[in-house]
């Protein structure tokens, strides 16, 4: 049975963002936020890493349909087109992620790509993220392009689409793409339950809010 299989880093640093979250339930001092910036670092990396040995796999599949096209025609084409839309997901969190940090720090443009968030001086910013992606009311989040409910939608077809590929051969892969973008209600650490959109943006500080986004983007790769 096929299952999504990530390599030891990545889930390290899964186990990592896991420990910082609940570390911030509880506390928000000035290290957990920089833990927290450390943390977004390596899930960048991961997500880039996981670009480029993605890129090899695309590069065997070009070849292939090269040499033997009424063979392999078809499946790099559908290579391609997963290539394509976890290309666009990944962009679309990247401009979510560039359009906060503008805003947290009160910039006119975004931040360019060698921009961190250890660098950031709003870390502990709470509006930005709470404002762009969920609105005021946490349990009747707002809608519209650049809102987390958007994004949320746009993860589900992304995941959707993967599954589909998998029809009914790969069941434990669907599977994990289940877990992988876990994307239903949950309970909050006061045991309340709450939506995904509000638990993961509403009123959370700038800098685990980013690491989160950084996360989907090396979960969208790893799937990929």
């Amino acid at each position: 049975m096929a299952q999504l299989r990530m390599p030891p880093r990545q889930k390290m640093i899964n186990m990592m963002y896991l420990v910082l979250t609940a570390m911030l339930a509880m506390n928000v001092s000035k290290e957990v936020l920089d833990a927290f910036a450390v943390l977004d670092a390596d899930l960048v990396r991961s997500e880039q890493a996981h670009a480029g040995r993605s890129a090899l796999e695309y590069a065997v599949f070009d070849e292939a349909a090269v040499k033997f096209p009424a063979r392999f025609g078809r499946q790099r084409d559908q290579a391609h087109a997963v290539k394509a839309k976890a290309d666009s997901l990944v962009a679309h969190i990247e401009a979510l992620k560039r359009k906060a940090i503008a805003q947290a720090e009160g910039l006119a443009d975004s931040p360019d790509s060698a921009f961190t968030l250890m660098g950031i001086e709003h870390k502990d910013d709470r509006e930005t993220l709470t404002r762009m992606l969920v609105g005021s009311e946490p349990a009747d989040p707002r809608q519209g392009p650049g809102t987390a409910h958007e994004l949320k939608q746009r993860i589900a077809a992304f995941r959707d689409s993967l599954k589909a590929l998998c029809g009914s051969r790969e069941p434990g892969l669907a599977a994990s793409l289940d877990l992988l973008f876990d994307l239903g209600d949950r309970r909050d650490a006061s045991g309340i339950r709450n939506n995904w959109e509000s638990m993961t943006f509403y009123d959370v500080p700038l800098v685990a809010g980013i690491a989160s986004l950084s996360k989907l983007q090396a979960d969208v790769r790893s799937a990929e």
